[in-house]
């Protein structure tokens, strides 16, 4: 079982992998370059100096979050060093959304044995059968299935997971973020660790994380430095103390946070966006105009991962209630208790999607905190409700003979829409390939040429952002060092 569910996780890594070294530079990717290709580099001085000349460029007159500055400074390498960071990126973000729904790996056993206490003689089997292969068997699921969740439904995939500066300011971001707010995940909840109390060094590099995470974005911040608050507040009425790396870790990213949004190319930016949508009217007024787009954005955009979500607290809590029929009280409030932790999470997410009435206009993007946190609970209660399944059975062949048909037609369909994008990335990587031989070629022999577009309908999957760029001639030719027609 764990050697399979571990081919089938390799193959999947392999095949993100893939997608990234056919997905070519996109759209901003040619204006957030340093180090155009047919530029010589005399020197280590004259690298670093071209980068970071661009980064500060950058953060001054347009924007400083710092996944844009990121964009730059992997502009400097050949893209496959992006493709190896971006893969191993996704996966690392894909462990913290395992953290985030069993806090430790060590907890998760802990977790599923006091499921299982309704039938001792059967937790008692469960960990003497599964042993440790059992817990890595586990860890394996959840990586895959938010895989392919993300993979399936994620709403503007290939601008998020594989187009360069839309990964390192959308993708990223939110993996910093996950990051530096861990430890307060692993304090908040019905089980309390405080795994920084005691280590200054740790307390010191959170902090400097929280600083950081606090330039990710103006709307996914707000989210950690409400949890923080609350954490703050909650410690102080309860317990009458509070932990210096909360109050540390508060501080620094509101810092971050408040110096992204009062800094010049903030101001600059926000100028920019309300001359081009035309926006009116006092602050107050637009936040009230524009909270029906931000719901109902969301909402369509969104709504198979709220289904999902929904469909799978439904499920757990009924099979909670079954489990727990004679005793309806007491037991079942705590056993809702210790797992409502999670889908809290997700609640408090929503908060980066309501911060949006405060834009002139909405990305899509940027309801990744959310989509994160919905895809956390969609596999966590998920398991919690198969569990309990299990019990309710007490045959775990009869789960799977239940399930099989399900998982069958769900892998074809999986495998039906990987290839789909694959085919998609292949063709416009051809096409991109042939434009860049002919571009390298107009370079080397001085003549005029055309920049050709791809004739592409943007989707989920894929937006090239020819439109974006076709008009910007000054950029493709500073890009390529050539003269179009």
């Amino acid at each position: 079982m764990k050697w399979t569910l571990l081919a089938f996780l390799g193959c999947l890594i392999i095949y993100l992998f893939l997608i990234n070294l056919l997905c070519p530079i996109i759209g901003e990717d040619y204006v957030l370059t340093a180090i155009h290709p047919h530029e010589e580099i005399t020197s280590i001085n004259d690298f670093f100096s071209k980068m970071f000349s661009r980064v500060i460029r950058q953060a001054r007159s347009w924007n400083a979050r710092i996944g844009e500055l990121t964009s730059i400074i992997f502009s400097c390498f050949p893209k496959i060093v992006f493709d190896v960071f971006n893969t191993i990126v996704t996966i690392g973000i894909v462990h913290l959304m395992y953290r985030y729904a069993y806090k430790k790996d060590i907890d998760n056993h802990d977790n599923r044995y006091i499921i299982s206490t309704i039938n001792k003689e059967t937790c008692v089997d469960e960990e003497v059968e599964g042993g440790g292969n059992k817990g890595i068997a586990h860890q394996l699921i959840f990586y895959i299935i938010s895989i392919v969740l993300i993979i399936l439904f994620l709403p503007k995939l290939g601008e998020i997971l594989f187009w360069r500066t839309g990964s390192t300011n959308y993708w990223w971001s939110a993996g910093l973020l996950l990051l530096a707010g861990l430890p307060l995940r692993e304090y908040i909840g019905s089980t309390r660790l405080n795994n920084l109390e005691d280590s200054h060094t740790k307390i010191f590099l959170f902090a400097i994380l929280n600083f950081a995470a606090g330039f990710t974005n103006e709307n996914s911040v707000c989210v950690f430095i409400f949890l923080y608050f609350i954490t703050i507040v909650y410690d102080i009425i309860k317990y009458k103390r509070e932990h210096l790396w909360v109050i540390i870790n508060f501080i620094y990213m509101s810092l971050g946070w408040l110096i992204l949004l009062t800094c010049k190319s903030t101001k600059h930016r926000i100028e920019y966006y309300n001359s081009v949508f035309n926006v009116h009217g006092t602050f107050f007024q637009n936040i009230i105009d524009r909270i029906p787009n931000v719901i109902g954005t969301y909402f369509s955009t969104n709504y198979i991962y709220i289904i999902l979500l929904l469909l799978t607290v439904t499920i757990f809590i009924t099979t909670v209630l079954i489990n727990f029929r004679h005793e309806l009280t007491i037991k079942l409030l705590r056993e809702i208790y210790r797992r409502v932790d999670v889908f809290v999470f997700y609640i408090v997410s929503l908060i980066a999607a309501v911060a949006l009435v405060g834009s002139p206009y909405i990305e899509e993007r940027s309801y990744i905190l959310c989509n994160i946190f919905s895809i956390i609970c969609i596999c966590y209660y998920s398991d919690l409700a198969a569990q309990n399944m299990r019990l309710m059975t007490n045959n775990l062949r009869k789960l799977k003979i239940i399930c099989l048909p399900f998982l069958i037609i769900l892998f074809l369909g999986f495998c039906y829409k990987c290839l789909y994008i694959f085919n998609i990335y292949y063709e416009y990587h051809i096409f991109v390939e042939s434009r860049n031989l002919r571009m390298e070629n107009a370079h080397e022999n001085g003549y005029r040429t055309e920049w050709s577009v791809y004739d592409f309908k943007n989707n989920r999957e894929l937006n090239t952002r020819e439109g974006y760029i076709s008009p910007k001639h000054n950029v493709i030719e500073n890009y390529y060092g050539v003269k179009l027609k």
